[in-house]
């Protein structure tokens, strides 16, 4: 510092040659940047860079909220909840009992007739004994509170066996079903439905009506006699080597079917899915309709008879035996034609007549696939 400089400054002056010492002296001049911190130009050069003035901006920021995670554990519960709850026994489940009832048929009586009432459940039918009806019930309840309750009324009129489950107690958080397993003769009347499960039913010659409101049908081995029918709302159908007149239709999936021999007036209805047919054989007038997938046909029309393959949302294929005989009407409005007979009219003699169309995709007619 000039001597200047020290007339004006003479508090300066001193703290600057105290400085020199041990212990080093603070200027006025540096005590107002210290003050500023870097908002004074120049400051950053001046002794420790000490930051008071972003120390009060962070003082005077709101605090940061933290996270709330509860939120997502409610939303957690919840889903399990539901998982339990749709999951039926696969949840919390426990059998709250299982019983067992028998049931002598009267010979030289019309054939017995099994009538199933399932308030929710499974019911599976198998063919044993030729002069009694076996049944087995399983109870279950479900749910965070198991509490729900299943009763099985069990009723013999004749030949006529009846069984009824009610589902009391069922809440928000607990429910409870009924799985049968019944026995009956070769030959038998089934009527079944079920409001929450699948049914399964094998090697029965009879009359039939199967029905469940939220589950998957499978029929297999067996001869029908009448106009038997199989409705489910909200799942899928299987047939496996069956014959005779049959309505059969789901509001909600696929149907699958090999070796099967429909006849009479048959039809087949879906309305969101798929429909297949192997190794099967069609005679008399049989109608296959879907609204949401494809129809696959692959076995034998037979002749004289009339036979209707209709999707809305899909495409149509007929895999016909090389001798077939037929009149065959193929339209489509969203898609190609291919026939690999080369003609409409195929064979002499008495023909099927076959009547293909979609709305939505293709129409082949393959030979001896």
């Amino acid at each position: 510092m000039s001597n200047q400089e020290a007339m004006f400054y003479p508090q300066e002056t001193s703290r600057r040659q105290e400085g020199m010492g041990e212990q080093r002296q603070i200027y006025p001049r540096e005590e107002a940047a210290y003050a500023e911190g870097y908002g004074v130009p120049g400051a950053e050069n001046i002794g420790e860079k000490i930051h008071p003035v972003e120390e009060q901006r962070r003082s005077q920021q709101p605090p940061r909220q933290r996270r709330k995670h509860g939120w997502w554990i409610v939303l957690l519960l919840v889903v399990l909840l539901f998982s339990a709850l749709a999951g039926g026994k696969a949840f919390f489940s426990r059998v709250n009992g299982v019983e067992n009832r028998d049931f002598t048929l009267q010979a030289g009586q019309q054939a017995p007739h099994l009538i199933v009432n399932n308030g929710a459940g499974d019911v599976h039918v198998k063919v044993g004994n030729t002069d009694s009806v076996h049944i087995q019930a399983t109870k279950y309840s479900f749910g965070l509170l198991p509490i729900a309750n299943a009763t099985v009324n069990y009723q013999q009129n004749g030949n006529t066996i009846e069984v009824t489950s009610n589902i009391d107690g069922v809440s928000f958080l607990n429910g409870a079903d009924v799985d049968l397993e019944i026995t009956v003769p070769a030959v038998a009347d089934v009527n079944i439905v079920t409001y929450g499960g699948d049914i399964d039913l094998s090697n029965v010659n009879g009359k039939l009506d199967l029905k469940t409101m939220g589950g998957d049908v499978s029929l297999s081995n067996s001869r029908l006699s009448g106009a038997s029918q199989i409705h489910t709302s909200g799942g899928d159908i299987t047939l496996t080597q069956t014959n005779g007149v049959l309505q059969v239709e789901t509001n909600g999936g696929t149907i699958r079917a090999e070796n099967v021999a429909l006849s009479g007036n048959s039809s087949v209805r879906s309305s969101g899915g798929d429909i297949s047919f192997k190794d099967s054989l069609f005679q008399g007038t049989v109608e296959v309709n879907t609204s949401g997938g494809d129809i696959d046909f692959q076995g034998t029309l037979a002749v004289n008879g009339d036979y209707t393959f209709h999707t809305s949302g899909g495409k149509v294929t007929l895999n016909l035996p090389e001798n077939s005989a037929f009149a065959a009407q193929l339209e489509t409005t969203g898609g190609e034609v291919n026939n690999e007979f080369g003609s409409n009219v195929v064979g002499t003699g008495p023909k099927a007549t076959i009547k293909a169309s979609s709305s939505g995709g293709d129409i082949n007619v393959r030979k001896g696939r």
